[in-house]
């Protein structure tokens, strides 16, 4: 934020964005490397924490909606899960489009998004291990995982891109829409140059919220 968001009331003729990183990796602090981490307890106590902020901001607002996507990776789904869980908001969308970035570096030769979509396809298996009984989960369907899929291995550039078209693409919201979408550091950090703001490191459970005009389609960070 920009601002304390103890003094942020939404207003009924915009749509509001919120980017969540997700909460502290569990192979982070054990010094080790999984590119499918759960989140640590301190993870969880983070989402938590991100969410009353959240579910102060939106109790200002009877009028909006409230939906809820997370990146494929079982971190941002397990941190989107107790997000919910706290506002009361009964599932959780799995959206590719946010997903982390899919750079040869960091993955070789190897598509991460084929094992995660063949995950989530047993979904209620998924969700009884990390989610509980409160929260139900609804995947994108195949053949927009299979569209960014196709994207793998990208360029930085790309990447961006990839961010930015599905920012533009909230930009056509209905109005009165809250979405909370919880992604990965370089997502959030892509959200803030998009608004305009610096460029900065995002920890854990980082929010940034952009106020989107429904009347010309504008934004503005919070």
């Amino acid at each position: 934020f920009d601002q304390d968001p103890s003094h942020i009331t939404l207003q009924q003729d915009k749509n509001y964005l919120f980017a969540v990183r997700h909460g502290q990796r569990a192979d982070n602090k054990a010094g080790t490397y999984s590119s499918d981490s759960e989140i640590t307890d301190k993870g969880k106590d983070q989402a938590r924490a991100t969410a009353a902020i959240i579910k102060d901001i939106v109790a200002t607002s009877a009028a909006h909606s409230v939906k809820i996507i997370a990146s494929p990776w079982c971190r941002c789904l397990m941190t989107a899960g107790i997000i919910a869980e706290v506002l009361g908001v009964a599932s959780v969308h799995v959206e590719p489009m946010i997903c982390e970035s899919l750079l040869e570096h960091a993955f070789g030769t190897t598509n991460p998004l084929p094992l995660l979509l063949s995950r989530t396809t047993d979904i209620c298996e998924f969700t009884q291990k990390y989610l509980g009984d409160s929260v139900s989960v609804t995947v994108a369907d195949d053949d927009e995982f299979s569209e960014v899929s196709k994207r793998f291995p990208e360029s930085v550039d790309d990447n961006i891109q990839r961010y930015k078209d599905f920012y533009d693409g909230f930009k056509q919201a209905d109005t009165g829409t809250v979405l909370i979408a919880v992604t990965h550091g370089f997502a959030l950090d892509s959200y803030r140059e998009y608004l305009g703001a610096p460029s900065q490191i995002v920890d854990y459970c980082c929010i940034g919220l952009g106020e989107f005009d429904t009347a010309d389609r504008t934004t503005a960070p919070k």
